[in-house]
């Protein structure tokens, strides 16, 4: 099993079954966010429902308010919204470059 990773999270680690899940504040299990490779495709959610750190982002994105989310989704909380984005945060702190289309590259087709 790998061992965990402190993060400003918290701690990040993978269960035996190699499922991510988060440790809010140091030793304080919580499990809000978890990644199991039989829900989704492994692709990060709230705990307990389907629902993605995606899909929230996406939302929130779009401009939809926390209430709104909430409304939506009854068995989201706002603890659980939190750490959805905080686990994004998390998730784009590591050393992975983002390739942003731009009009030049569009132009020569790239």
């Amino acid at each position: 099993m790998m061992p965990p990773i402190q993060s400003t999270l918290g701690i990040i680690k993978l269960c035996e079954m190699g499922c991510l899940y988060c440790l809010g504040e140091v030793g304080m299990k919580q499990n809000l966010i978890v990644s199991d490779p039989a829900i989704l495709m492994g692709k990060p959610v709230v705990s307990g429902t389907r629902v993605t750190v995606e899909l929230i982002l996406e939302k929130l994105a779009a401009g939809e308010t926390i209430e709104q989310i909430l409304e939506a989704h009854p068995r989201l909380t706002k603890e659980a919204i939190s750490a959805a984005l905080a686990f994004a945060a998390e998730a784009l702190r590591a050393d992975v470059l983002y390739p942003i289309a731009t009009e030049a590259g569009v132009a020569a087709g790239l």
